[in-house]
């Protein structure tokens, strides 16, 4: 799979570094705009998946619904989950924080495959049950960056009712909050050490922004919970269900923040 991942990836690189049309093509399962490049990236993906001769259920934001892909081949089952463009609205505003996500999970939703990458800065994540690689060569974890104090990612609005107390919580001290608009690229930043955490608490993330991290935290040992600090798993196979998350470079931190998170919401 890690070959097939990494052609995959190089290969939306080249086009969407180049520029693909951002005119609208239809209307997602979930009410927004698709866009040219969404639906270009999505297909080519399937695409691939469906020549490589995995039997496999497609679950992807700009399906209409679930897609089986080979379903006559007498061979395992599996369950695709894919964001082919995570911070749609960066690329259409030229910012270059925009991912790729792909998460291969068997028949029990227990994570097989993942990759998660970032188009611009060409960094990508590999995992499959027996290791985890950083560029194709083994990772190797480094703590959260001290230089400045350190950057967590945090989401908030007022639906979730924080508003001072969390300001007051969260950024007196030394930490500092960013929002790139990409779940996968925020998350690809903790692990690699450049920040201490991402949370997002707005009860609204879907599981194609978080899907393959579930075997990535595993290999690099960072904690990925709900904003309780219960370890949580995909409720269904849905991208209209919605969670919060809370992922963290290292324990230390993370109970820390959800400790936190537990005196605001």
């Amino acid at each position: 799979m890690e070959k097939l991942f990494k052609g995959i990836f190089f290969a939306l690189k080249k086009k969407i570094i180049k520029g693909l049309s951002s005119r609208p093509v239809g209307v997602n399962n979930k009410g927004d705009v698709t866009k040219y490049f969404d639906r270009y990236c999505e297909k080519f993906i399937i695409g691939k998946l469906r020549k490589s001769g995995i039997k496999a259920v497609i679950i992807s934001e700009e399906l209409p619904g679930p897609m089986t892909i080979n379903p006559l081949k007498k061979s395992p089952l599996y369950y695709c989950i894919i964001d082919p463009v995570d911070g749609s609205d960066n690329y259409l505003s030229g910012v270059p924080f925009v991912c790729l996500g792909i998460a291969v999970f068997d028949e029990n939703m227990e994570p097989v495959y993942s990759m998660a990458a970032n188009y611009y800065t060409g960094d990508w994540f590999y995992a499959d049950k027996k290791a985890l690689k950083l560029n194709g060569k083994k990772f190797i974890k480094k703590p959260a960056s001290k230089v400045n104090g350190l950057i967590y990612f945090a989401f908030h609005n007022t639906s979730v009712k924080v508003g001072e107390k969390f300001n007051s919580a969260f950024l007196q001290g030394p930490d500092k909050a960013r929002s790139m608009g990409s779940t996968i690229g925020e998350i690809m930043t903790v692990i690699k050490g450049g920040a201490r955490s991402f949370i997002d608490v707005r009860d609204g993330l879907t599981p194609e922004n978080f899907a393959p991290f579930f075997l990535i935290a595993k290999h690099a040992n960072c904690p990925f919970s709900d904003a309780y600090g219960r370890h949580f798993f995909l409720r269904s196979g849905s991208l209209t269900e919605v969670y919060n998350v809370v992922f963290s470079n290292n324990a230390e931190q993370h109970g820390k923040y959800i400790g936190k998170l537990k005196n605001l919401l």
